[in-house]
């Protein structure tokens, strides 16, 4: 909870201000399905997937797939759910079919993608509403027995891991990587803080994972690691970010949800209806 919208919306009825992105943004944010019809309408690069749901699923073999997505390693994911729940590295029918069984656990959607050849992942924080901006980014290093950065190395043992902060690509592929991150944050209507998670083929291309929009504040969390070295410390990160909040609460605080015919001299005004209010 929090993730998905639904916080956001309580808020926003109780008229209470919040950080972080509203109820829609979040929502489509939280859907990996509806992200990644956004960023393909925006041209933004991110994984070839093919979506199933609980009612077509068994159409789908992992032959077929791989023919499909072009390669044997596949990623099967629930569409909404985060933390790399639900998510299974598959490479054979028998790892697909629990991968999906187990995918449908959290939601009737379930995506299988296409898996990079040896990705290098990388993230970028972004802070901001109409004028967001990117710190530099980040990096971890696998332990060299794991494959992918799963729920076991995020959140039950993380001492294998070696964080790279910042990440140094080069200009070129740094500003590419930067440019994505920003036109996803505007094109899902992101405001206030997002982390945006990428990867990079073996060929140096960027494919843009998914966005994260309550990134986390623990001591190993990279959110606030990365603007500790583009030069954001932790308290005036948390200033920033209350600002931020605050500004978009009172940004929405000027619409009106009733329908007032309030003459061309009043445009702007926000009037409210005591007798409706009671």
């Amino acid at each position: 909870m929090g993730e998905d919208g639904t916080l956001q919306a309580l808020f926003r009825l109780l008229q209470k201000p919040y950080i972080g992105p509203g109820t829609a943004a979040s929502a489509m944010s939280f859907d990996k399905d509806l992200t990644k019809r956004i960023l393909n309408q925006a041209g933004i690069r991110n994984t070839k997937y093919v979506l199933l749901t609980d009612q077509n699923f068994q159409d789908y073999t992992y032959e077929g797939l791989v023919k499909e997505l072009g390669t044997e390693v596949l990623f099967v994911k629930a569409a909404k759910q985060g933390s790399s729940v639900g998510i299974s590295r598959v490479t054979n029918a028998a790892e697909f079919e629990a991968g999906v069984k187990d995918a449908l656990q959290y939601d009737y959607k379930v995506l299988v993608e296409a898996a990079l050849t040896k990705p290098r992942e990388v993230f970028i924080s972004i802070l901001g509403n109409e004028q967001p901006r990117a710190s530099r980014l980040g990096g971890i290093v696998l332990p060299e027995q794991d494959v992918w950065y799963d729920y076991n190395n995020k959140f039950v043992d993380a001492s294998g891991m070696v964080f790279e902060l910042p990440v140094e690509l080069g200009d070129d592929l740094e500003k590419e990587i930067t440019d994505m991150a920003l036109n996803a944050y505007k094109a899902l209507g992101l405001v206030g803080l997002t982390r945006m998670d990428f990867m990079i083929d073996a060929d140096g291309t960027p494919y843009l994972g998914e966005p994260n929009t309550l990134p986390g504040f623990t001591n190993i969390s990279l959110y606030p690691q990365m603007w500790e070295v583009s030069g954001i410390s932790y308290t005036n990160l948390i200033d920033e970010i209350i600002n931020y909040g605050l500004a978009e609460f009172e940004r929405n605080a000027k619409l009106s949800y009733d329908f007032v015919s309030l003459g061309e001299e009043h445009v702007g005004e926000k009037k409210y209806n005591a007798e409706r209010a009671k």
